[in-house]
Formats: structure tokens, C-alpha cells, sequence
């Protein structure tokens, strides 16, 4: 069933978040070895946009959602009813803002590889798809690794470009 996400930053401004569905039985939903770009089959969690939707089977859920490490963790409970669509609203919380402090959070080692990425290893993951994984994690930073199986593929994405072009 379609659950269309209201996903709203502390400032109410729309968001993204890092989400968790779990069932009764621990099962992790979208199931794992089943997605497909820009959801990863080897973590848990997925990523969405507020206004976007994810596709649950009626039942409970316990929701787990954050925005990465200067955001609370917190957690909620969904029933998905057997309906055309339904939503979910979601607030999250800041325990600080690195920032106001001048300090910028980034993660300096992406692959771009993605680690043997679906059917196709050697050209790795798509930058829209590691763009939403940062922004997900509320980075002001990401520098992604271009090297190894898919360098030759993934330089079309990142090699330097005359602004002229």
C-alpha cells in the first residue's frame, strides 16, 4: 500500500530522513534483498524526501527516522490499512546544529563503487543516488571515491569540466 511521507526539519521546512520499517516479527521493510537504486540492499534503512512515498504491506510498523548525527533518533508506530494511500507525518528533532558552532559534518569517504553495486559492479552508484544518501544524513559535506572497477565509468560524473561548456 502507498504511505505518502510528510517529512518536516525542526524550522518546518520539508525534508529528507533516514527510515527504518519494521514489522512485528523484526522484518525490514522495503525488504532488503529486494530493492532496487536509490534504496541499498546491504543497510536497513531507506531515504525519502517529504512528499515522496513508500510502498508497505497493510500491518504494523515500528518507524524508526533521523537525519543523521546532529539528529535525535526517534521512533513511531504505523498501521498501514488496506487503502488507495495513506500518510505519514514525521517531525525531526536537532540535538544540535554543528554549524552555529562553525563546524560543517561531511563524510569524506563515499564509494562510488558502491561495493559491488547490483547487476552492474563495475559501474557503481549513480551520484543522485549517493547526493540522497547525503543529504539524508544532513552532511554539508560528501566527497565521493572514484577508483578501482568503476573508475572509468564514474569519471563521466565527476572529471573537471570547463564552466564555459
Amino acid at each position: 500500500m502507498p504511505v505518502r511521507l510528510s517529512i518536516r526539519d525542526q524550522d518546518g521546512s520539508p525534508a529528507i530522513a533516514k527510515l527504518t520499517f519494521l514489522d512485528k516479527l523484526g522484518h525490514v521493510y522495503p525488504p532488503q534483498a529486494k530493492r532496487l537504486a536509490p534504496d541499498f540492499f546491504f543497510q536497513p534503512y531507506i531515504y525519502r524526501n517529504d512528499a515522496e512515498v513508500v510502498y508497505l504491506p497493510p500491518g504494523e510498523f515500528e518507524v524508526t527516522y533521523s537525519r543523521g548525527p546532529e539528529y535525535v533518533v526517534r521512533k513511531t508506530t504505523l498501521k498501514v490499512q488496506d487503502v488507495s494511500e495513506q500518510r505519514l507525518e514525521l517531525r525531526l528533532k536537532r540535538w544540535i546544529s554543528a554549524a552555529d558552532y562553525g563546524f560543517f559534518s561531511g563524510d569524506h569517504h563515499i564509494h562510488a563503487a558502491g561495493c559491488a553495486h547490483y547487476t552492474s559492479p563495475t559501474e557503481g552508484v549513480l551520484p543522485a543516488d549517493m547526493f540522497r544518501q547525503i543529504k539524508g544524513e544532513g552532511l554539508n559535506v560528501g566527497c565521493v571515491l572514484t577508483w578501482g572497477p568503476c573508475f572509468d565509468y564514474q569519471r563521466q560524473f565527476f572529471a573537471p569540466k570547463s564552466l564555459n561548456n
